[in-house]
This record gives C-alpha cells, structure tokens and sequence, in this order.
C-alpha cells in the first residue's frame, strides 16, 4: 500500500499595504466627512465610507496618490492616538485644522492546493456585505476533506475579499469557496485590523 501525504500548508504572499500615513485637512461645515466604526480592540476606527463633500473628500480630489480609502484604520487625530477615546477627543477638541493619522490594512493572497478545500477559519456572513470576515481560525471542520489547514499570517478580524475570480459580495465569496475545483484557489485576505 502507498502512503498519502496531505498537501503543504499554503504559504501566505503579502501583496501590498499595511502602509502608515498623515493627512492633513481644514474642517468646513460639512465636517470631516468619514462615516467611522469602532474597532471592538478600542484602539482605532475603521473607516466605512468616505462621504461627498466633506475635508477627507477635498483631500483625496487633492492627493489622488494618497487617498483616505473605505477600510483604512483612522488612528490617531492631531497625535491623539492609542484608543478611541483619545482619537475622538482630539477629533471633537481641533474644529478646523487637523492632521488625522490612517493605518492601510495588509493584503495576503493565498493559495490553497488541490486536495485542500477547507481553510481552517470560521467565517461569519452577513447579508448585503461585501467581504467574509474570519471569526476563529483553526477551526475544527478543517479536518475535513484534506486536513487541517492552518493558515499562517491569518487572525481573527481579517477578512476574504476576493476567491479566485469572485469579489464584490460574501455571497459570491460564499458560492467560489463551495464550487473551487479540485485545482489550486486563490484568496485574498484583507488583514490585520478588527471586525
């Protein structure tokens, strides 16, 4: 009888980002313009959306090589930073100038071999959304169908982005993980900053 061998763990490949940079901008009546999320860590917000019209707008119609983009992490306002708190206080206390500090997340293309179909992460799904953020990694149903596939460079708050050539929704994501062919899958994580 022949022995089987399960499949390498996939190697992670850092494709870019992680990069750490200053804006500054004069606050008008329409405010910063960042729609902002508390990280559960406490220690920055993530930005969700960046609203027309407002001084974070200005700057990227300005600075299109440096824009304040959906998913940066805002962590530190006028050198406040180190949690929320003080980042929201500096936010509230400087009306018109502010220099606003931003933290790009990482991204990490892995890629799976044939004869692994689990990732080895919980996912958690949420109707309407764009990506599939990882839950809990090392997950038990990765001793399925190829064995465990510890992802290296993986935690919890990462998020899939893209599976092959699937993006835009986590039900496309969804459907690309369920129907990967027995070949190799690409994925693409947007890493290190928190649900």
């Amino acid at each position: 009888h022949g022995e089987t061998t399960a499949p390498e763990t996939p190697a992670p490949k850092v494709l870019g980002g992680g990069d750490r940079f200053e804006i500054r901008i004069e606050q008008g009546a329409a405010g910063i313009g960042l729609d902002l999320r508390k990280a559960p860590s406490g220690s920055h917000l993530r930005v969700r959306a960046v609203r027309s019209g407002g001084a974070v707008d200005a700057w990227n119609a300005a600075h299109p090589e440096r824009r304040v983009e959906r998913g940066d992490a805002l962590v530190a306002a006028n050198r406040g930073e180190g949690d929320v708190a003080r980042i929201l206080s500096h936010l509230v206390r400087h009306n018109r100038c502010m220099v606003l500090g931003f933290q790009r997340p990482t991204l990490l293309r892995i890629c799976v071999p044939a004869g692994r179909r689990r990732l080895g992460v919980r996912l958690k799904r949420k109707e309407g959304a764009e990506d599939l953020p990882v839950c809990a990694t090392g997950h038990p149903s990765s001793a399925e169908a190829g064995g465990p596939c510890a992802l290296p460079m993986v935690a919890v708050g990462d998020r899939i982005v893209r599976v092959n050539d699937a993006a835009g929704s986590a039900e496309k994501l969804v459907e690309a993980l369920k129907a990967t062919p027995a070949g190799e899958m690409r994925v693409l994580f947007v890493a290190h900053y928190d649900c």
